[in-house]
């Protein structure tokens, strides 16, 4: 087959490109080594209760589609404001989850007040109405803190950015054991907090803690 042209597409501007791309793979664009790593606290969010909608909406078709869309578009805005306010970097979107990171000074301190202020926003809408009846909606949200190595992979027309390193596993853990509404953190981010935590045990696993709160 035979190559399709660059030109084939016409390329939109900058500036409608950039809301796609995390920060963090732009600023690498500039570097000249491929991999960078940095210490930072990562928030994890997952929706509760979408499954169920995006089910029973699915019944309506395209119509069913596109409310869903709309739907899920509100709480991702109102999650994305919080996280670029606190000064997050979005990562990853798998559907309605998403990953943020926070690095620079205060980190894990930013990361729990956004995290913190997320589940109150989505708590107070948390009934949503729908063509299909209503459906209760929450919020996992996991914050775990440590050394994070971010690559640059591909070629000269595709590339992406790899995210490895080992609080990712407890960062997992963490968004598991959350219910909806809580906000569960791992022992590195409570060592970052320190005297500005107020946590409760976990339960689901000794090394994580819920955060019921921060100083002023």
């Amino acid at each position: 087959m035979k190559p399709m042209s660059k030109r084939a597409f016409d390329m939109p501007s900058t500036d409608n490109i950039l809301p796609y791309l995390p920060r963090a793979l732009v600023r690498s664009v500039f570097k000249t080594r491929a991999t960078d790593s940095v210490l930072a606290t990562a928030l994890s969010t997952d929706v509760v209760g979408f499954t169920e909608m995006s089910r029973e909406l699915s019944r309506e078709g395209k119509e069913g589609a596109e409310e869903l869309t709309t739907i899920l578009n509100r709480y991702l805005a109102t999650l994305i404001d919080s996280i670029v306010a606190y000064g997050g970097d979005i990562l990853l979107f798998g559907g309605d989850a998403l990953m943020a990171v926070f690095d620079g000074e205060g980190h894990a301190l930013r990361a729990a007040r956004c995290g913190l202020e997320i589940q109150e926003h989505v708590s107070e809408s948390g009934r949503v109405e729908t063509s299909q009846g209503a459906f209760d909606i929450g919020l996992h949200v996991g914050i775990s803190s440590g050394e994070l190595l971010l690559a640059r992979v591909g070629g000269r027309d595709r590339r992406h950015l790899l995210i490895r390193g080992e609080l990712l596993e407890s960062l997992c853990a963490a968004e598991e054991a959350s219910g909806a509404g809580d906000v569960v953190v791992s022992d590195q981010t409570v060592r970052l907090l320190g005297e500005d935590a107020s946590v409760s045990p976990c339960p689901e696993l000794a090394t994580l803690h819920r955060l019921t709160g921060l100083s002023q």
